[in-house]
């Protein structure tokens, strides 16, 4: 049995739990019951489905006929077309009444302490973005991704750093920030005017940039807070989805908006190279059919420094050096 928890001044502060969905059904009634057993008390749910083609507000509808008395608010919002995780998620944010708002995506799951460890960490710290830890795993059979643990030890040291280094980080490539664990002030979301809609798959990393290079250092908890369901980015089959031709158009008008021109003006021109070498890769791999092409944009995108570095740390982390 969960025991819920308001804050201890009595003022209890509303969070908004975002839920983004698009064809969820397989898996949005364990998303859903993992925001029911919270801890903290204070929430308000909005659900943003971005025209899902199965059954997935059907069976939110179900779920919230017996469930909805468990929120301060229910808000469910509907796009008659399919638009992309960005503008999916602003459509939520503008709906949203809380004073910070957690996303989840509609596979992915909460901890039971979530919130409330998040929110804790946020009102003490008087933080506008924390990242908490996040455990990534695979449905087939694999409970946790083979390297979550190092992933979390390589991503641990950006937030050591002040927010000027953190986007120096950022820009250099090394870090991998997984958006399902972030907690956002509704300020923040509101002064920055949500997500650049200009990137219709990859609503996190622009984002990320943007407010490091305002000065907003993104603070972290070192409490477990999501369990993010992964996707093979290797596949050859994924590499042919519109969900990935659609982030891999994100990530080049990102790289020519943003990480080229900000490099240069850092003169970080060592990581400018690193990025053409993984761009390079990348376009071979997306652009061509067939094994051959595959197994040569490996080959150079092994040459990356950036993945060398990655690979000698994975060595040291499974030899047990940190």
């Amino acid at each position: 049995m969960v025991t819920l928890k308001m804050k201890s001044d009595g003022n209890s502060i509303l969070v908004t739990i975002l839920l983004g969905t698009y064809n969820s059904s397989k898996y949005i009634v364990d998303s859903l019951e993992s925001i029911r057993t919270q801890t903290y008390s204070n929430v308000e749910l909005v659900v943003s489905d971005d025209c899902s083609t199965d059954d997935t507000l059907e069976i939110v509808n179900k779920w919230l006929t017996t469930n909805k008395d468990r929120f301060r608010n229910v808000q469910i919002v509907c796009s008659s077309t399919n638009t992309g995780i960005t503008k999916n998620c602003n459509r939520g944010f503008k709906l949203a009444t809380g004073q910070y708002i957690k996303l989840i995506a509609g596979d992915d799951l909460l901890t039971p302490n979530c919130i409330e460890n998040l929110l804790d960490f946020a009102t003490v710290e008087n933080a506008d973005v924390v990242y908490g830890k996040v455990c990534p795993f695979y449905d087939c059979g694999i409970n946790k991704h083979p390297v979550a643990g190092f992933f979390e030890l390589k991503n641990h040291a950006i937030f050591k750093l002040n927010s000027r280094n953190q986007y120096l980080k950022l820009l250099e490539g090394e870090t991998t920030i997984y958006a399902a664990g972030n907690f956002f002030s509704k300020m923040l979301i509101d002064e920055m005017n949500g997500f650049d809609e200009q990137y219709v798959m990859m609503e996190d990393f622009p984002f990320f940039v943007k407010i490091t290079s305002m000065s907003y250092r993104i603070r972290h908890l070192d409490e477990l807070v999501v369990m993010y369901r992964m996707r093979s980015m290797t596949d050859k089959n994924f590499l042919k989805s519109k969900r990935y031709l659609l982030w891999f158009n994100d990530i080049n008008l990102f790289e020519k908006n943003e990480l080229i021109p900000r490099l240069l003006a850092e003169r970080k021109y060592v990581y400018l190279s690193d990025l053409y070498t993984r761009r390079f890769a990348r376009l071979i791999r997306t652009k061509n059919n067939g094994s051959l092409a595959f197994i040569l944009s490996r080959i150079i995108e092994s040459l990356s420094l950036i993945n060398i570095r990655t690979r000698i740390r994975m060595l040291f982390y499974y030899f047990g050096v940190r």
